[in-house]
């Protein structure tokens, strides 16, 4: 499983054109703006941890989630910056853990992301302005949810830029973090996967009366880890009309570290045992010439009986599926790579058939293949 701090610290096409008839004018897709916000609730189902008492303020199990959306900001709303996003990992660290150890965090960490990608600095990016505008106003009517879960110790924003386009389009994206059975506490035992899971399926339980949510067409998406917690949420959700990996570790490789292999065949036999008629996408690294992921990668195309595909994104490597490549070379105003682009539109594309019935998802793919992306 990936480590570099990209993946573990937290860690598509544009707007379609609607054709009616030849004879009737084109009519530009209903755009908005990305509007964002957190939602917080508390699971009585679940204890944080062991507690003093029922008067320790985090006795339950808190749940926080990022959510993106379509707004309508008011001419006085301003943008989020880079720092705005990356600053609820130090805040939610020291809130958790009734301390102040992440202190300083926000600094170290764009630090280290700059230095990875050896590019800019950390003043330039934490200054980088995002589309998100914090609270805005929700655009009138209801839209399709998407519920994605982070990769390993990730949060919810680690791929706002994607969020922002597809809260654009019309779609709500709740955002749930990866932080373990205590926050912040992540590892790849299957009790601390649960817990990732066990909070996607409160989200969607907490906001399924809500005025803005539709859940009849739920779209469930994980990037890394997450996607494996999306595969093991998806028996206990309905109305799912798609499941989107972004280089999941529902396709665990054997052989690289024996005690994930260990936890991974303890989540294999007990939460990996459904056949789900559910549509799949996988955008993945570009892995033809990794012979042991040919090998020992785990078939999890076995448990979809509905329409599958898997998408190799060429020359991209596991950082490139999330935002902070991307968020890093353009504050630097440094060579933008076009793998993170192309994972936007081809999921925007898939998400606009499978929700909307768009039809747009062939068509890019066709133009895509051999320019940028091979299937399997």
């Amino acid at each position: 499983m990936p480590r570099k701090i990209i993946g573990c610290i937290m860690t598509m096409a544009a707007a379609a054109l609607l054709w009616a008839c030849k004879d009737v004018p084109k009519q530009p897709a209903q755009t908005f703006a990305a509007g964002f916000k957190i939602l917080q609730g508390e699971d009585t189902s679940r204890l944080y941890k062991p507690a003093p008492g029922k008067d320790y303020y985090l006795y339950y199990r808190p749940v926080e989630y990022d959510v993106w959306y379509p707004a309508t900001p008011a001419p006085t709303d301003t943008a989020l910056q880079f720092y705005d996003l990356l600053h609820l990992l130090e805040v939610r660290a020291n809130y958790f853990t009734a301390s102040d150890i992440a202190t300083g965090a926000t600094q170290m960490i764009a630090q280290s992301i700059v230095e990875e990608l050896g590019c800019s600095d950390s003043t330039k990016l934490l200054h980088l302005k995002t589309a998100s505008f914090k609270n805005a106003p929700f655009a009138t009517g209801k839209f399709p949810v998407i519920l994605y879960l982070a990769s390993y110790n990730g949060m919810g924003y680690e791929n706002y830029s994607l969020f922002e386009r597809l809260a654009k389009q019309g779609y709500i994206v709740v955002a749930v973090s990866s932080i373990g059975r205590f926050p912040g506490d992540m590892t790849v035992k299957e009790e601390d996967l649960m817990e990732q899971v066990n909070d996607g399926l409160y989200a969607i339980k907490m906001l399924k009366d809500s005025a803005h949510f539709d859940m009849s067409k739920l779209v469930v998406m994980g990037y890394s880890w997450g996607s494996l917690a999306g595969a093991v949420a998806l028996p206990a959700l309905q109305n799912v009309a798609c499941f989107v990996s972004l280089d999941g570790s529902e396709f665990h490789v054997y052989n690289q570290n024996r005690e994930e292999d260990v936890d991974f065949e303890l989540i294999r036999m007990h939460r990996l045992t459904d056949t789900l008629a559910i549509p799949y996408l996988r955008l993945s690294a570009d892995r033809r010439g990794d012979s042991a992921y040919k090998k020992h990668a785990y078939a999890y195309l076995q448990h979809i009986r509905a329409d599958k595909q898997v998408v190799y994104i060429d020359s991209a490597d596991h950082g490139d599926f999330s935002s902070y490549p991307n968020a890093v070379h353009t504050s630097g105003n440094c060579t933008v790579t076009p793998y993170y682009e192309t994972v936007i539109n081809l999921v925007s594309a898939y998400l606009n058939d499978r929700v909307k019935g768009q039809g747009e998802f062939t068509p890019l793919l066709g133009k895509l293949r051999g320019a940028g992306v091979h299937e399997e």
